[in-house]
């Protein structure tokens, strides 16, 4: 049994719009991150009462992900700067991610280094690439940011997780695929799904591919616990699905 649900907007040829057509498009292999950031900056302004919690919380306990350089900015004492957190499944570890890499330098105070651009799973290098895309600097992501080998960290962590989802700026979600190595379709090598486009006669058909948030709900993504808690926590979500990019807050949602 074939599972189909979507969309198709029917354009007449004879109406302007049709010159417009190509802006139903959803390109493959690039995100549109203007749209993302006119829908952010709609929400900083108007949503005040429900989304615009307060940012210069300190979480001295926080390390970050400083996606210019890739060094993990330790915990401080000092305000927490602004941040994007990331939630993803994490899947199957490999032997080397299970092993510590990266992470297990993070000790107290002595600070990490990710390894070099292409070293980590897609998720993660997509994830980074697009908070410096739309303008942020830091990034907060639990395989690199907690100290997966000291115990006191990673209580700590987990009983603040509505703190660090709750006071990021925007939370990354990565709804597409089954696991870390998938990447977010339209930010790195990952394509979105084919868009049909066709013409009847006089009559332009586009698809506008399945709803959101139906594709969302069924993704693996929202199977997990740890990740249904997290977006809860969360003020603005980017969902990155096969298809398109889903935007929600707290008082409005909108789709690519």
């Amino acid at each position: 049994m074939i599972d189909i649900f979507g969309y198709v907007d029917v354009i007449n040829a004879s109406n302007e719009d049709v010159r417009n057509i190509s802006e139903c498009i959803i390109q493959r292999d690039t995100v549109n991150t203007g749209w993302i950031e006119i829908w952010l900056e709609q929400c900083r302004l108007k949503h005040k009462g429900t989304c615009a919690k307060k940012e210069t919380i300190c979480l001295p306990f926080l390390r970050l992900i400083d996606c210019e350089t890739r060094v993990i900015k330790g915990p401080s004492s000092d305000e927490t700067p602004k941040y994007l957190a990331l939630s993803y499944v994490w899947g199957a570890m490999t032997t080397s991610q299970s092993s510590g890499g990266s992470r297990s330098i993070i000790n107290g105070a002595k600070l990490g280094k990710l390894p070099p651009v292409g070293s980590l799973p897609k998720v993660i290098e997509d994830a980074i690439s697009i908070t410096k895309t739309l303008g942020h600097r830091y990034l907060w992501i639990d395989q690199y940011c907690i100290d997966q080998e000291d115990g006191d960290d990673i209580k700590v962590n987990l009983s603040s997780m509505h703190l660090i989802y709750g006071t990021a700026s925007i939370t990354l979600i990565a709804a597409a695929g089954k696991d870390q190595t998938f990447g977010l379709p339209g930010v790195g090598q990952r394509l979105r799904s084919f868009q049909p486009v066709t013409r009847i006669g006089k009559l332009g058909f586009i698809s506008l591919g399945p709803a959101p948030k139906r594709w969302i709900d069924t993704s693996k993504y929202m199977t997990r616990g740890w990740t249904y808690q997290e977006g809860l926590f969360s003020r603005r979500k980017i969902f990155f699905t096969e298809y398109q990019v889903y935007v929600e807050c707290r008082s409005a949602h909108c789709s690519e």
